[in-house]
């Protein structure tokens, strides 16, 4: 769902973050930080092995495309597991002029993690990419607009692909080309020189 280095460390921050959950659960007044760092992970637990249902020989419930879009928003709060609790533990003591350094130290570290984020790729343009995850029709999508050029070809699809021809190409619903062939309709025309069809949406893989 994630690409193998963001899974690899993801779990290592799981690992990690667990241990630190359990640390809090000794002290009162950092019990209930442990429980959210515990039911943070066993969500992102739950979420994976929903989406890795197919390799697990699970029956599948939901795609991995659609799995990865629930757990996206907590993959990040996963990597600052083990970070959170640092400055906490940093924290403790409460004098002005140092909380004011650990919080620019804090500025810094976020400031960083997004550099690192963007660098190593962990991110997807908004409606370019599933949100999340890299499916055949998404790589297909992305071949077909550098390749051509913009306005000059049309997608015959359902609607997942709508958003990703917006503003590049055209797009006509599978449902209403099936409408055409099925003889419902007089007469039907593409727009474009080009026209792409997705008769599956898992093609061959290469």
């Amino acid at each position: 769902m994630f690409g193998a280095s963001a899974t690899r460390l993801m779990f290592y921050c799981i690992f990690s973050g667990f241990l630190c959950a359990v640390i809090m659960l000794f002290r009162k007044q950092t019990r209930n930080v442990g429980h959210v760092y515990i039911a943070i992970i066993l969500n992102m637990i739950v979420l994976c092995i929903v989406g890795a249902a197919e390799e697990l020989g699970f029956i599948e419930l939901i795609a991995a495309a659609r799995a990865s879009t629930f757990a996206e928003p907590f993959i990040g709060l996963i990597f600052m597991l083990p970070v959170d609790f640092a400055f906490r533990v940093l924290g403790f003591w409460n004098n002005r002029h140092y909380q004011f350094a650990l919080k620019g130290l804090s500025a810094v570290f976020c400031g960083v993690a997004a550099i690192v984020i963007v660098e190593m790729g962990w991110y997807h343009s908004f409606f370019d990419v599933n949100q999340a995850y890299y499916n055949e029709s998404e790589y297909l999508l992305r071949h077909i607009k550098k390749s051509y050029e913009r306005n000059t070809y049309t997608v015959v699809s359902p609607t997942d692909e709508y958003y990703d021809i917006l503003d590049y190409g055209y797009h006509t619903e599978l449902s209403e080309f099936m409408d055409m062939v099925n003889g419902n309709s007089e007469e039907f025309t593409f727009p474009t020189e080009y026209v792409f069809f997705f008769i599956e949406k898992k093609v061959l893989q290469d």
